[in-house]
């Protein structure tokens, strides 16, 4: 439920910021600001305890392997088909332009070939991440100068191993 979907929300929302404004609720009712250092210090904790990230909430199980979507799963039975040995990689560092450190996942290395693979829908290859300003294109193209490593992005059109193949 959102103000943008229920009138309820919408309305509590209006009150709220009347009051705030009028200073019937104190200031501090909008929540707590931290400071940058404090923000900095909570990432390096989170970074340290490897917490943090985008985590999808939906995820399928394979062979007891667990998948964030139908295009890894696709991917997955393609390359099990083939008898292509394939793995779900460790994460890469990779530096935004701010000079922090993030993890990158990608969804499959094949080591016979020293390739990891990407499968990705439509939407995330052509739209700018909002928190990183870039797409995952853009992202994975950084990641792969950094990491000096090879990552083959996988459309709609790409989830089989002959169109991997053509891509390698």
């Amino acid at each position: 439920m959102t103000k943008e979907t229920d009138e309820r929300v919408k309305k509590y929302g209006e009150t709220c910021s009347k009051r705030i404004q009028s200073g019937i609720i104190p200031k501090s009712f909008e929540g707590k600001h931290h400071t940058d250092k404090h923000k900095q210090r909570m990432r390096e904790v989170a970074f340290e305890r490897h917490l943090g990230g985008w985590h999808t909430s939906k995820t399928i199980e394979y062979k007891g392997i667990k998948l964030d979507s139908t295009y890894e799963l696709d991917v997955a039975k393609n390359l099990d088909e083939n008898q292509i040995k394939w793995e779900r990689p460790k994460y890469l560092l990779w530096k935004d332009q701010n000079g922090l450190e993030h993890r990158y996942y990608p969804d499959f290395y094949l080591p016979e070939y020293n390739v990891y693979l990407d499968p990705k829908n439509d939407y995330l290859i052509n739209n700018e991440s909002k928190r990183y300003g870039i797409t995952d294109t853009e992202k994975i193209k950084i990641v792969e100068q950094q990491n000096n490593v090879k990552i083959i992005i996988l459309d709609k059109n790409n989830l089989t191993w002959e169109s991997i193949k053509k891509l390698l």
